[in-house]
């Protein structure tokens, strides 16, 4: 028996408004009942839910030229590959960016102190669900499954952000698809696998 647990990641597009920037699809609700899947009804606002923002990289011109560079059989740095830590350091996203980030957190109240930066760019944190529907003008629902024993998070609208975090962030991952409860599956199974299709 394996406890299996699932976090589909968010594609993201843009859609412009006035304020606010989209960068999401909308699960589509035809979809998600057509599928086995029941809405249960909106998800209690005081949950607490993980959420990673992928901020911008820096320097991604000299990252492709270095490379291609170790990957020259002609360059005399030809196999001399950047350690992760090389990468990390020269991807790392810009202090500007990740204060402008942490500055729209702190607005709703989110703790940026349990916030951490992974490889430099990427911030994982955890907000109450009230928080991230005011956040990302979004409505959360809890969803159930007619065959399996998981009670999910999901969203069905565009997840949007200011608009002039646009340049500071390039995505939103963890919040469609999110397990409340962990479900018990046999090895090797995937609970929903041919279920869900978010194309």
């Amino acid at each position: 028996m394996k406890v299996t647990v699932l976090f589909v990641f968010v594609i993201f597009c843009f859609v412009v408004d006035a304020n606010r920037i989209s960068k999401g699809i909308s699960v589509e609700r035809e979809s998600i009942l057509s599928n086995g899947w029941n809405i249960e009804g909106r998800s209690s606002s005081d949950m607490e839910l993980p959420f990673s923002i992928a901020m911008k990289q820096s320097n991604l011109p000299l990252l492709y030229q270095k490379l291609n560079d170790v990957s020259n059989p002609k360059s005399e740095n030809y196999g001399r590959y950047l350690s992760n830590i090389e990468i990390e350091d020269l991807v790392r996203t810009s202090e500007v960016h990740r204060i402008a980030i942490l500055s729209w957190l702190k607005l709703e109240n989110i703790n940026v102190d349990s916030c951490s930066v992974i490889n430099g760019d990427v911030l994982s944190c955890s907000a109450t669900v009230g928080q991230l529907e005011r956040l990302l003008n979004t409505e959360l629902y809890d969803i159930s499954h007619l065959s399996k024993d998981v009670i999910s998070v999901t969203h069905f609208n565009q997840l949007s952000i200011p608009f002039h975090l646009d340049e500071a962030i390039d995505l939103i991952q963890g919040l469609s698809f999110i397990p409340k409860r962990k479900a018990i599956f046999h090895h090797g199974e995937d609970p929903f696998a041919g279920e869900i299709s978010n194309a």
